[in-house]
């Protein structure tokens, strides 16, 4: 089986060996843009979608650029951590959120996700594989690698950072009538000992957030995906109705 650095110089020698523009050959996108794919040659980086290394002590993930989420959350949960940041989209990959912007519940407190890598290896269009670091010479690369959508180089490899894991994550559904009260609680919740937060207004007077933080045990609990193998059980709790006047229905049960 070939290791990541076969696969890794053998990209590189393909870019290098390049007499036309290139372009990466690739099964997904959840990028909304042209397909047009033109004259460029495709060069195939659907290889790198291994979850390299797991290194729970120290708090770090490792993977190739098109590794996709659900894989390495998956490789993650089996040793107790998540990475710090995991976008919505099962197939979104983390180079994928490198290059691009990624943002989830977890970001109040961990940032996005390019704000939670500690290194990438990038592929530059000359056919060189820089390591890039904060604090090394390619430091300039590493800052602005994020939102640059494949123009300064294809992340070949991430090492990014992770956050341990227990068995339940207690969630609690909050219902506003009113912004400003919806704000208020918000800013308190990320000021509190929350691990998730997420809100959404659907008018002026219907304002959700939802409060969520890891606990050791649950009361009761349900399946939050088909795919119970892969993600731990989750608490299920009453709405809670935030109104100034009565709620037009009992409050529901949501998983």
């Amino acid at each position: 089986m070939d290791s990541y650095a076969d696969r890794r110089d053998r990209l590189a020698e393909a870019v290098r060996g390049a007499t036309a523009q290139v372009g990466l050959a690739k099964d997904t996108s959840n990028l909304f843009r042209d397909r047009a794919g033109g004259n460029k040659r495709l060069l195939d980086a659907r290889l790198f979608h291994h979850v390299l290394a797991i290194d729970a002590e120290h708090g770090w993930i490792e993977a190739e650029g098109m590794a996709p989420y659900e894989e390495i959350v998956e490789r993650a949960l089996g040793a107790g951590v998540m990475p710090a940041v995991v976008p919505e989209l099962k197939t979104i990959t983390l180079g994928g959120a490198a290059a691009g912007v990624g943002i989830e519940a977890s970001s109040f407190k961990h940032g996005l996700v390019h704000e939670t890598l500690l290194e990438l290896e990038v592929l530059t269009g000359d056919g060189r594989v820089l390591l890039c670091r904060p604090d090394n010479e390619q430091r300039d690369l590493f800052h602005g690698f994020p939102n640059s959508y494949g123009t300064l180089g294809y992340a070949l490899r991430l090492r990014a950072r992770t956050v341990p894991v227990i068995p339940f994550v207690e969630l609690r559904h909050l219902r506003f009538a009113q912004a400003g009260t919806f704000f208020e609680v918000l800013a308190g919740a990320c000021a509190g000992d929350a691990d998730f937060i997420d809100g959404v207004a659907f008018g002026p007077g219907e304002l959700y957030l939802n409060v969520c933080r890891f606990v050791p045990a649950a009361p009761f609990a349900s399946p939050a995906s088909p795919s119970a193998e892969m993600v731990p059980l989750w608490v299920s709790v009453p709405v809670t109705t935030m109104r100034t006047t009565p709620p037009p229905s009992p409050p529901l049960l949501m998983p």
